[in-house]
């Protein structure tokens, strides 16, 4: 690296500030000087040196360029440059017939690469060169080949441009330029500024005064919780123990990943301290993801995809879970509650038609507007300022963002929003008119490029950021957590479509593992002069993994590591509680819905049961992906059965081939009608019924040549019986007749059957019954004085199984023996069924909500285990074992 005159703050005065530009590396630099500038002044008045980071520095030259060469081709933005590229990639790939997982990814890494090449000079030799490498070079004609024709400039021609232009001496250069935070040098940065020398420029290093610290601690931590609470622990003693104001400062190297669960912990830990309103998290969200343009983005999202015909039911939730503007309370609770209707429908995707009558019922208004700008945006191909000008005035149509009094965080939110506004319709020159989609995808891709974070207020004591903040920053102490070894230096991240040899030769920062030590040197070196007092630590321990300490902090000038104590979380002074166990709720009386499956939670989990019941407690459920769900398979299997033998109810009809062939087509077909005439695809219609006639098939001929004879008496019966003032309604899919007029109660399973032996265990052997919808249904049909039951059996829907139950005599050939109970059994087990399951209807009667079960397989599929609180329970169950 070339080396410079090094300058002090002191010296810098001494220079001519009309004559004097200083260049820093980052936006950080730039805000550090100033006001070091602006401390030092001591005069009224005094000029002070232009100050500006490298990047800003450059597109000054671009923009005064423009000025002195009205012929200058549009330079292209980022945005534009990315889109370009994955254009050449897309039309590449697609001609070779080899398509790429995700051609804007590699767009990205395209563009770095050319980029990366012209500034660091890049040289690769033949003997070096990859097929990535070749296939880039290929991409990068195909791409310049473009900027030629469209009259472009993209950033590296730019920078070749501007050395050109100060050689002709188009600009107004300064007699001193002071480069300060640079530690390496690209070889494009090396000749830019050779030439400002030749020139005459005088070019000088900053090497501002820092004081290194004089007490520093080096901690090890258990983990990065740990670590985490350790740490802003130590941030309210420091408070505590200052009658002045400090400043402090916790540095997270990778606080962008961590902020969510960091901003918990820091709000759980600071709640009622000195410092609960004094904190501040120095990191930006894409502004895509701040709710307000999150919501308009969702619905923005609606009208593009419904300009292209139906769209999938996650797309739609999404939008009606955020209506952030537009709507009142009332109707944020109605879109809501259509979210909800759509999680339990069957429907995979929705129309517009559709779905304007949805909305229509929460705000007609909106509807109609919504339709216009849909109707207003279809098949449109327009330029990127006319769309920018579309999406404003669809913001103004809907109102946004709504009458309520917007807070500070979000009146910023929304002039970010707009200036993204304004930064997408200055890719007008830059690209071709694009269609209503494409158009949006690349709105949407610059709002997530685009990070936006609120003010910093003035009254801040407790600064949490980012290892790249800790460059400039001043605070009397600081804390520096997870220094791992793969966080300082951390590691390499090459290009992909450069090869390693020759990127290492160029010696490109970030990507060899030289480039990042002497990063990391820099960094550390600033973190040992952040403050007067350094704490560092690293956690021992993610998880299973053992972590290592980085190598800066075992450097014998540093002191030794200690262990982190455990933070003492106990309450001073003990508080004693009184225990109160409440297991019961509320009496239940009236009509009772669910049926079985209440009996069902009741028995595996009292406290389930009741939240179901009483407080109408459910999942929200995931949204339909697939239109031939499990759940519409399992109908239509039922629907089919059910009207088939209702049509064929005696056994020896079924011996009968052409009656039950054409009984089966003409039942297959009027279901199929009836239930599978929305489904899209014709093929996957087509599949699933050849699929559901062999099964159906396959069971009607086991009736016929397996079972003993039979005559079908009942299909889909609804009971409803009362006990103790309370309803219980069911439905038996099919009850068959036996011998003597005995009664064998047939249930319909879709699923795998268990094992006999399973439900043998779960109805006779278990103290509380699981599986209980059959025998529930024999002990109340027993009770009506012309039914017998002699039999409860599952009979599987699939090709694996046929019967699974108990029967009181021998019903079908190859009968399991098990399965098989004498008279005497049939009753002790029919007179324990009825027992145990009036045992249950007292239990919800009564109100008995206590939150036990018998074993963790019962709670299974429980759907509301946050509020029984059974995730850590179970959790710490299997650890204690």
């Amino acid at each position: 690296m070339q080396q410079y005159p090094l300058y002090t703050i002191e010296q810098l005065g001494d220079l001519d500030p009309s004559h004097t530009w200083v260049i820093t590396a980052n936006n950080r630099l730039a805000v550090f000087i100033k006001s070091v500038f602006i401390k030092r002044n001591t005069q009224k008045v005094k000029p002070l040196p232009t100050v500006i980071p490298y990047k800003a520095w450059i597109t000054q030259f671009e923009e005064q360029l423009s000025f002195k060469k009205p012929d200058m081709p549009v330079v292209l933005n980022e945005t534009a440059q990315q889109w370009w590229w994955k254009k050449v990639i897309a039309e590449d790939t697609e001609a070779k017939k080899t398509p790429l997982l995700n051609i804007a990814s590699a767009a990205l890494m395209a563009n770095q690469a050319h980029q990366l090449q012209a500034e660091w000079h890049i040289d690769v030799k033949e003997q070096d060169q990859t097929v990535e490498y070749e296939t880039f070079i290929q991409w990068k004609k195909a791409y310049q080949r473009q900027l030629n024709t469209h009259h472009y400039w993209d950033a590296p021609l730019l920078q070749q441009y501007i050395l050109q232009a100060i050689e002709e001496d188009v600009f107004h250069l300064p007699k001193y330029l002071v480069l300060m935070g640079f530690y390496a040098f690209s070889a494009y940065q090396e000749q830019l500024f050779n030439i400002l020398q030749a020139k005459g420029v005088q070019i000088l290093s900053l090497e501002p005064h820092t004081v290194p610290a004089h007490q520093i601690k080096i901690l090890e931590a258990q983990d990065f919780q740990h670590e985490v609470e350790c740490a802003i622990h130590w941030a309210k003693q420091k408070v505590l123990s200052h009658t002045s104001q400090v400043k402090l400062a916790i540095v997270i190297p990778d606080l962008q990943e961590r902020v969510a669960p960091v901003r918990r912990t820091l709000q759980r830990c600071l709640r009622g301290s000195p410092l609960e309103n004094h904190w501040h998290v120095a990191v930006g969200r894409p502004l895509s993801q701040w709710s307000l343009v999150y919501s308009a983005l969702a619905w923005f999202r609606l009208i593009v995809n419904f300009s292209k015909g139906k769209i999938a039911v996650p797309v739609i939730g999404d939008a009606l879970l955020h209506a952030e503007f537009a709507f009142n309370d009332m109707q944020q609770m109605a879109l809501a509650h259509i979210d909800n209707q759509l999680r339990e429908g069957q429907e995979v995707s929705l129309s517009l038609t559709t779905f304007l009558g949805l909305l229509e019922k929460v705000d007609e208004t909106f509807s109609q507007t919504m339709k216009a700008i849909v109707d207003k945006w279809a098949n449109q191909q327009q330029t990127c300022a006319q769309w920018a000008q579309c999406y404003r005035e669809a913001l103004e149509a809907f109102a946004f963002p709504g009458t309520t009094a917007l807070g500070s965080i979000d009146y910023q939110v929304c002039q970010a929003f707009e200036s993204a506004i304004k930064t997408f319709a200055l890719l007008d020159e830059m690209l071709p008119a694009l269609p209503v989609d494409e158009a949006f995808y690349l709105f949407e891709q610059q709002l997530n490029k685009t990070s936006f974070q609120g003010q910093r207020k003035q009254q801040v004591v407790l600064d949490i950021v980012g290892l790249y903040e800790i460059e400039g920053g001043q605070w009397d102490s600081v804390w520096v957590l997870g220094l791992t070894d793969n966080t300082l230096p951390q590691v390499p991240s090459p290009n992909p479509y450069l090869p390693i040899r020759s990127q290492r030769h160029a010696k490109i920062t970030h990507a060899t593992p030289e480039g990042e030590m002497q990063w990391a040197t820099q960094i550390f070196k600033a973190i040992l002069s952040s403050a007067a007092e350094v704490v560092l630590s690293y956690p021992a321990h993610q998880q299973d993994e053992i972590l290592r300490p980085s190598s800066f902090l075992l450097d014998k000038n540093l002191p030794a590591i200690d262990a982190l104590p455990p933070l003492d979380n106990k309450v001073s002074i003990p508080v004693a509680f009184e225990e109160i166990r409440d297991t019961r709720g509320l009496p239940k009386e009236g009509y009772i819905t669910g049926g079985y499956s209440i009996l069902e939670k009741q028995s595996k989990n009292p406290l389930w049961a009741y939240a179901t019941l009483r407080l109408h407690l459910k999942q929200l459920l995931n949204y339909p992906e697939i239109e031939l769900n499990a759940l519409l398979q399992g109908n239509f299997l039922h629907s089919v059965m059910e009207k088939f033998y209702q049509k064929l109810s005696n056994q020896e009809q079924l011996m009968d081939n052409d009656l039950v062939q054409s009984t089966l087509d003409a039942v297959i077909t009027e279901v199929s009608q009836k239930m599978l005439s929305f489904l899209s695809s014709a093929r996957l219609k087509e599949l699933f019924i050849q699929r559901s006639r062999a099964i159906l098939q396959q069971k009607i001929d086991e009736d016929r040549d397996n079972r003993y004879p039979f005559t079908v008496e009942a299909v889909e019966k609804k009971y409803t019986v009362n006990y103790k003032n309370i309803a219980f309604t069911f439905k038996v899919d099919r009850i068959d007749s036996v011998d003597h007029q005995q009664k064998v109660l047939i249930d319909y399973k879709t699923g795998r059957l268990k094992s006999l032996n399973t439900y043998i265990e779960d109805w006779v052997e278990r103290p509380r019954l699981l599986n209980l919808q059959l025998p529930l249904y024999a002990t109340l049909l027993n009770d009506i004085p012309s039914v017998q039951v002699a039999g409860i059996t599952f009979l599987g829907l699939n090709r694996q199984s046929h019967y699974e139950g108990l029967w009181q005599s021998e019903q079908y050939k190859h009968q399991k023996s098990a399965s098989i109970l004498s008279q005497e059994e049939w009753a002790k087990v029919s007179s324990e069924w009825r027992q145990k399951l009036h045992h249950l209807m007292d239990e919800i009667a009564q109100g008995e909500a206590t939150n036990q079960y018998i074993h963790e397989e019962d709670i299974a599929y429980c759907d509301i285990k946050p509020f029984l609180r059974l995730v850590d329970s179970i959790h710490q169950e299997n650890n204690n074992e």
